[in-house]
C-alpha cells in the first residue's frame, strides 16, 4: 500500500476544504458589509429627507404664540411650546423641550453666533459634532452623520443629524464627559449674511422624535432680515 501517496492525497483534500471555508467565510463577510452599508446608507436617506425635505413651506406653519428672534441679518421663529433658558455669553438663545414619557430629561435646543467670520467652517463644525457622539463600544462615529446642504428661503444651511451616545460636556473647556446612550442631535449651520448661525439641538431619542417637526418648522421658518 502506498502509504505516502495516501497520506499526500488526504492533505492535499484537506488543504482544498480548508480553502473552501476561507472562500465561503471571506464571501459571507462581504455580504454582510455590503448589507451593512446599504442599510446605513437607506437610513441615512431617510433621515436626510425627514429632516431636510420640503424646509421652506414650513414659513407659513408660524403659528402666532411663537417667538420672533434673529441674528447675522436673518430672522426665524421658536416654538411656543419650548421653554427659554437662560442666557449665556455668544448664545442667541437656548430652549428646552420637555421629556416624553419615558425620557428624564428635556432635549435642549441651542442657537450660537460668534460673529463675523467666526466659529469654523461648515466641514469643521461637522466634524467637531461627530466628535461628540461615540457607540457602545467607544467608537468615534466620525464619518456618520446624515448631512444634506439645502436651501431654506433663500438661505444656504446644512443640516446635520447625528445618532449614539452623547459625551455631555458641564462646561465648553471640561474634559470630563457624561456618556449619555440613545441621544439624537439635530444640528443646522445657517450661511447667514453676517456669519454663521448654529442650531444644536440634542436629547433622548424619544423626546427629539417627537419634536423633529418643531425643529424643521424653526429651521423652515429662517428668512433674510
Amino acid at each position: 500500500m502506498n502509504l505516502i501517496g495516501t497520506r499526500r492525497t488526504r492533505m492535499i483534500s484537506s488543504g482544498n476544504f480548508f480553502v473552501i471555508i476561507l472562500i465561503a467565510t471571506a464571501l459571507l463577510i462581504s455580504t454582510a458589509c455590503s448589507d451593512s452599508t446599504k442599510t446605513s446608507n437607506q437610513k441615512s436617506n431617510k433621515t436626510e429627507r425627514a429632516l431636510a425635505e420640503n424646509l421652506s413651506p414650513l414659513l407659513d406653519a408660524v403659528q402666532s404664540d411663537w417667538t420672533e428672534t434673529g441674528a447675522a441679518g436673518i430672522k426665524w421663529w421658536v416654538p411656543s411650546a419650548w421653554e427659554v433658558g437662560p442666557s449665556r455669553p455668544m448664545r442667541v438663545g437656548t430652549f428646552f423641550a420637555q421629556p416624553v414619557a419615558g425620557d428624564t430629561e428635556p432635549a435642549e435646543m441651542k442657537v450660537n453666533f460668534f460673529g463675523s467670520g467666526q466659529g469654523g467652517n461648515v466641514q469643521e463644525n461637522i466634524k467637531r459634532w461627530e466628535g461628540q457622539f461615540t457607540d457602545a463600544t467607544d467608537s468615534l462615529a466620525k464619518g456618520q452623520a446624515a448631512v444634506i446642504d439645502t436651501m431654506v428661503n433663500g438661505v444656504k444651511t446644512t443640516l446635520v443629524e447625528i445618532a449614539g451616545v452623547f459625551l455631555s460636556s458641564p462646561s465648553p473647556m471640561s474634559r470630563v464627559f457624561i456618556r449619555k446612550y440613545g441621544f439624537i442631535m439635530f444640528g443646522a449651520i445657517i450661511s447667514a449674511p453676517e456669519g454663521a448661525v448654529f442650531f444644536k439641538m440634542t436629547g433622548p431619542a424619544a423626546t427629539m422624535e417627537a419634536n423633529r417637526e418643531l425643529f424643521r418648522q424653526t429651521v423652515g421658518s429662517i428668512q433674510p432680515l
